[in-house]
Protein backbone atom coordinates (compact mmCIF):
# COMPACT_ATOMS: atom_id res chain seq x y z
CA UNK A 1 0.00 0.00 0.00
CA UNK A 2 2.91 2.38 0.67
CA UNK A 3 4.52 1.36 -2.30
CA UNK A 4 1.55 2.05 -4.38
CA UNK A 5 1.20 5.32 -3.08
CA UNK A 6 4.29 6.66 -3.43
CA UNK A 7 4.47 5.47 -6.87
CA UNK A 8 1.25 7.36 -7.33
CA UNK A 9 2.36 10.14 -5.82
CA UNK A 10 5.55 10.43 -7.56
CA UNK A 11 3.57 9.95 -10.86
CA UNK A 12 1.32 12.86 -10.41
CA UNK A 13 4.16 14.73 -9.45
CA UNK A 14 6.25 14.03 -12.57
CA UNK A 15 3.02 14.60 -14.83
CA UNK A 16 2.22 17.70 -12.91
CA UNK A 17 6.16 18.81 -13.39
CA UNK A 18 5.45 18.44 -17.09
CA UNK A 19 2.25 20.18 -16.84
CA UNK A 20 3.73 22.96 -15.50
CA UNK A 21 6.81 23.19 -17.43
CA UNK A 22 4.28 23.80 -20.53
CA UNK A 23 4.63 27.52 -21.18
CA UNK A 24 1.69 28.83 -23.66
CA UNK A 25 4.42 30.78 -26.05
CA UNK A 26 4.80 34.37 -25.06
CA UNK A 27 5.32 35.65 -28.65
CA UNK A 28 2.07 36.81 -30.69
CA UNK A 29 0.97 35.26 -34.39
CA UNK A 30 2.44 37.51 -37.07
CA UNK A 31 -1.12 39.17 -37.51
CA UNK A 32 -1.03 39.68 -33.90
CA UNK A 33 2.05 41.49 -34.26
CA UNK A 34 0.82 43.43 -36.71
CA UNK A 35 -2.59 45.35 -34.48
CA UNK A 36 -0.55 45.46 -31.71
CA UNK A 37 0.21 48.46 -29.84
CA UNK A 38 3.87 48.49 -30.18
CA UNK A 39 3.10 48.39 -34.23
CA UNK A 40 0.82 51.16 -33.62
CA UNK A 41 3.75 53.32 -31.83
CA UNK A 42 5.87 52.68 -34.78
CA UNK A 43 3.59 53.82 -37.10
CA UNK A 44 3.15 56.79 -35.31
CA UNK A 45 6.86 57.42 -34.14
CA UNK A 46 7.84 56.97 -38.28
CA UNK A 47 5.19 59.16 -39.32
CA UNK A 48 6.58 61.88 -37.08
CA UNK A 49 10.18 61.34 -38.43
CA UNK A 50 9.06 61.49 -41.82
CA UNK A 51 7.02 65.21 -41.37
CA UNK A 52 10.01 66.81 -39.40
CA UNK A 53 12.09 65.00 -42.62
CA UNK A 54 9.62 66.64 -45.39
CA UNK A 55 9.68 70.12 -42.82
CA UNK A 56 13.45 70.48 -42.80
CA UNK A 57 13.41 70.15 -46.80
CA UNK A 58 10.65 72.58 -46.97
CA UNK A 59 13.02 74.73 -44.68
CA UNK A 60 16.15 74.23 -46.82
CA UNK A 61 14.24 76.24 -49.97
CA UNK A 62 13.35 78.84 -47.47
CA UNK A 63 16.79 79.33 -46.51
CA UNK A 64 17.68 79.46 -49.75
CA UNK A 65 15.87 81.88 -50.80
CA UNK A 66 16.66 84.14 -47.35
CA UNK A 67 20.34 83.80 -48.07
CA UNK A 68 19.79 85.22 -52.16
CA UNK A 69 18.09 87.89 -50.40
CA UNK A 70 20.49 88.79 -47.86
CA UNK A 71 23.56 88.70 -50.59
CA UNK A 72 21.22 90.95 -52.61
CA UNK A 73 21.05 93.57 -49.99
CA UNK A 74 24.74 93.12 -48.93
CA UNK A 75 25.83 94.09 -52.25
CA UNK A 76 23.37 96.22 -53.14
CA UNK A 77 23.91 99.88 -54.14
CA UNK A 78 23.44 101.89 -50.86
CA UNK A 79 20.48 103.42 -50.08
CA UNK A 80 20.36 106.36 -47.07
CA UNK A 81 19.51 105.00 -43.72
CA UNK A 82 17.59 107.97 -43.39
CA UNK A 83 15.17 106.50 -45.95
CA UNK A 84 13.63 103.94 -43.78
CA UNK A 85 11.07 105.00 -41.62
CA UNK A 86 12.13 105.73 -37.87
CA UNK A 87 9.54 103.38 -36.26
CA UNK A 88 10.50 100.67 -38.32
CA UNK A 89 14.34 98.87 -38.08
CA UNK A 90 15.97 98.37 -41.32
CA UNK A 91 16.59 94.79 -42.73
CA UNK A 92 19.46 93.36 -41.75
CA UNK A 93 22.56 93.15 -44.52
CA UNK A 94 21.01 96.17 -46.03
CA UNK A 95 24.23 98.00 -47.92
CA UNK A 96 23.46 101.81 -46.54
CA UNK A 97 24.68 105.34 -45.95
CA UNK A 98 24.75 106.76 -42.53
CA UNK A 99 24.79 110.36 -42.27
CA UNK A 100 24.33 112.70 -39.22
CA UNK A 101 26.01 113.62 -36.07
CA UNK A 102 27.84 112.01 -33.40
CA UNK A 103 26.14 111.80 -30.15
CA UNK A 104 28.53 111.55 -26.89
CA UNK A 105 31.32 109.83 -26.37
CA UNK A 106 32.73 106.29 -28.12
CA UNK A 107 32.50 102.73 -26.77
CA UNK A 108 35.42 101.18 -26.73
CA UNK A 109 35.53 97.03 -27.83
CA UNK A 110 38.42 95.89 -25.88
CA UNK A 111 40.70 93.27 -27.57
CA UNK A 112 40.61 93.45 -30.75
CA UNK A 113 43.54 92.18 -32.93
CA UNK A 114 44.01 93.15 -36.48
CA UNK A 115 47.42 92.42 -38.41
CA UNK A 116 49.07 91.04 -35.41
CA UNK A 117 48.42 94.49 -33.37
CA UNK A 118 47.18 94.62 -30.56
CA UNK A 119 43.86 97.44 -30.62
CA UNK A 120 40.16 98.09 -30.58
CA UNK A 121 37.15 98.84 -32.16
CA UNK A 122 35.31 102.24 -31.18
CA UNK A 123 31.63 102.28 -31.55
CA UNK A 124 29.77 105.84 -31.99
CA UNK A 125 25.65 106.82 -31.45
CA UNK A 126 24.68 108.88 -34.76
CA UNK A 127 21.80 111.11 -34.99
CA UNK A 128 20.47 111.23 -38.46
CA UNK A 129 18.58 113.95 -40.06
CA UNK A 130 14.80 111.66 -39.35
CA UNK A 131 15.65 111.53 -35.48
CA UNK A 132 16.53 107.75 -36.13
CA UNK A 133 19.81 106.65 -33.31
CA UNK A 134 21.96 104.72 -35.18
CA UNK A 135 25.59 102.77 -33.77
CA UNK A 136 28.12 102.48 -35.61
CA UNK A 137 31.33 100.55 -35.49
CA UNK A 138 33.85 103.20 -36.57
CA UNK A 139 36.44 100.81 -37.27
CA UNK A 140 39.98 99.43 -35.49
CA UNK A 141 42.57 101.59 -33.51
CA UNK A 142 45.68 100.65 -32.65
CA UNK A 143 45.79 100.30 -28.59
CA UNK A 144 48.07 103.64 -28.32
CA UNK A 145 45.20 105.70 -29.91
CA UNK A 146 42.45 106.57 -27.80
CA UNK A 147 39.68 108.31 -29.14
CA UNK A 148 37.82 111.16 -27.24
CA UNK A 149 34.48 112.40 -27.17
CA UNK A 150 34.28 113.91 -30.68
CA UNK A 151 33.08 117.83 -30.77
CA UNK A 152 30.00 119.09 -30.49
CA UNK A 153 28.35 118.41 -34.27
CA UNK A 154 30.81 116.09 -35.76
CA UNK A 155 29.45 115.11 -38.39
CA UNK A 156 30.12 111.34 -40.07
CA UNK A 157 29.11 109.97 -43.25
CA UNK A 158 30.30 106.32 -44.75
CA UNK A 159 29.17 103.54 -46.47
CA UNK A 160 28.45 100.57 -43.98
CA UNK A 161 25.41 97.18 -43.87
CA UNK A 162 22.70 96.84 -40.88
CA UNK A 163 24.50 93.80 -38.61
CA UNK A 164 22.76 92.13 -36.21
CA UNK A 165 23.64 92.85 -32.28
CA UNK A 166 25.76 90.48 -31.22
CA UNK A 167 24.74 87.67 -28.74
CA UNK A 168 25.53 87.14 -25.22
CA UNK A 169 28.80 85.50 -26.05
CA UNK A 170 29.95 82.00 -23.71
CA UNK A 171 30.74 81.38 -20.67
CA UNK A 172 34.54 81.28 -21.27
CA UNK A 173 34.96 84.56 -23.03
CA UNK A 174 35.34 87.78 -21.69
CA UNK A 175 31.88 89.76 -20.35
CA UNK A 176 30.89 93.33 -20.79
CA UNK A 177 31.65 94.76 -17.09
CA UNK A 178 28.96 98.09 -17.75
CA UNK A 179 29.92 99.29 -14.06
CA UNK A 180 33.50 99.53 -15.11
CA UNK A 181 32.51 101.18 -19.03
CA UNK A 182 34.75 97.72 -20.22
CA UNK A 183 33.05 96.31 -23.54
CA UNK A 184 34.02 93.29 -25.35
CA UNK A 185 30.88 93.19 -27.33
CA UNK A 186 27.86 94.99 -29.17
CA UNK A 187 25.55 92.99 -26.76
CA UNK A 188 22.62 95.31 -26.97
CA UNK A 189 21.08 95.12 -23.79
CA UNK A 190 24.54 95.86 -22.23
CA UNK A 191 24.82 98.64 -25.48
CA UNK A 192 21.63 99.85 -23.74
CA UNK A 193 22.42 100.30 -20.38
CA UNK A 194 25.99 102.08 -20.89
CA UNK A 195 23.63 105.02 -22.97
CA UNK A 196 20.87 105.09 -20.30
CA UNK A 197 23.97 105.76 -17.87
CA UNK A 198 24.83 108.75 -20.01
CA UNK A 199 21.26 109.86 -20.87
CA UNK A 200 21.45 108.62 -24.03
CA UNK A 201 18.54 107.21 -26.34
CA UNK A 202 19.22 103.54 -27.83
CA UNK A 203 20.10 103.12 -31.26
CA UNK A 204 17.63 102.12 -33.41
CA UNK A 205 20.52 100.26 -36.02
CA UNK A 206 24.17 98.79 -35.29
CA UNK A 207 25.90 99.37 -38.75
CA UNK A 208 29.29 97.73 -39.56
CA UNK A 209 31.28 100.50 -41.65
CA UNK A 210 33.41 99.75 -44.59
CA UNK A 211 34.45 103.43 -45.48
CA UNK A 212 36.23 105.63 -43.03
CA UNK A 213 33.94 108.27 -41.66
CA UNK A 214 36.62 111.13 -41.15
CA UNK A 215 38.33 113.36 -43.47
CA UNK A 216 41.72 113.84 -44.74
CA UNK A 217 44.22 113.51 -43.19
CA UNK A 218 43.09 110.75 -40.50
CA UNK A 219 41.46 108.90 -43.30
CA UNK A 220 43.65 109.22 -46.05
CA UNK A 221 44.50 105.42 -47.11
CA UNK A 222 47.04 105.12 -44.46
CA UNK A 223 46.08 106.00 -41.12
CA UNK A 224 43.22 105.01 -38.69
CA UNK A 225 40.68 103.86 -38.52
CA UNK A 226 40.61 100.38 -41.24
CA UNK A 227 37.40 99.17 -41.21
CA UNK A 228 36.38 95.97 -40.11
CA UNK A 229 35.35 93.08 -43.11
CA UNK A 230 31.56 91.72 -42.52
CA UNK A 231 30.53 88.92 -44.34
CA UNK A 232 26.73 87.49 -43.31
CA UNK A 233 27.17 84.09 -42.29
CA UNK A 234 23.80 82.16 -42.79
CA UNK A 235 24.49 78.61 -42.31
CA UNK A 236 22.06 76.22 -44.44
CA UNK A 237 22.10 72.93 -42.62
CA UNK A 238 18.83 72.36 -43.54
CA UNK A 239 19.48 69.40 -45.64
CA UNK A 240 21.61 67.04 -43.29
CA UNK A 241 18.85 67.71 -40.72
CA UNK A 242 16.52 66.42 -43.01
CA UNK A 243 18.46 63.51 -44.13
CA UNK A 244 18.82 62.71 -40.45
CA UNK A 245 15.22 62.28 -39.86
CA UNK A 246 14.09 60.44 -42.88
CA UNK A 247 17.31 58.02 -41.99
CA UNK A 248 15.77 57.74 -38.47
CA UNK A 249 12.33 56.93 -40.25
CA UNK A 250 14.06 54.03 -42.06
CA UNK A 251 15.57 52.43 -39.18
CA UNK A 252 12.52 52.40 -37.53
CA UNK A 253 10.38 51.17 -40.35
CA UNK A 254 13.04 47.97 -40.99
CA UNK A 255 13.63 47.06 -37.22
CA UNK A 256 9.64 47.14 -36.81
CA UNK A 257 9.86 44.26 -39.86
CA UNK A 258 12.00 42.63 -39.04
CA UNK A 259 10.37 42.26 -35.38
CA UNK A 260 7.31 41.81 -37.52
CA UNK A 261 9.11 38.57 -39.31
CA UNK A 262 11.92 37.73 -37.65
CA UNK A 263 10.98 34.96 -34.70
CA UNK A 264 12.98 34.41 -31.93
CA UNK A 265 14.80 31.39 -30.88
CA UNK A 266 12.57 29.64 -28.37
CA UNK A 267 14.62 27.97 -25.86
CA UNK A 268 14.83 24.43 -24.52
CA UNK A 269 13.04 25.14 -21.51
CA UNK A 270 9.83 26.84 -23.77
CA UNK A 271 9.23 23.38 -25.83
CA UNK A 272 6.95 20.67 -25.20
CA UNK A 273 7.98 17.59 -23.74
Amino acid sequence: MWCGCSCSSVFIGGEGKRLLQRRVPSELTRSGRFFSGFSLLIFVLIAGLVTLGFWQLARLEEKKALITAVAERFDAPPVMLSDFPVSDPAPLYQHVVVDGVAVGAPIKLAAKYHVNQHGNEWLQLVALENKRYVLVNLGWFPEHLMMAAMPKNTRLRARGNVVPWAKEPAFFLPQNQIEKDQFYWPVQPDIAMRLERSALPMADDYVQLSSCPFKAPLCDGKQWPLPVAYQPNLRNDHLEYALTWLGLAMVAFFSWVMWLFVQPRTSSADKPY
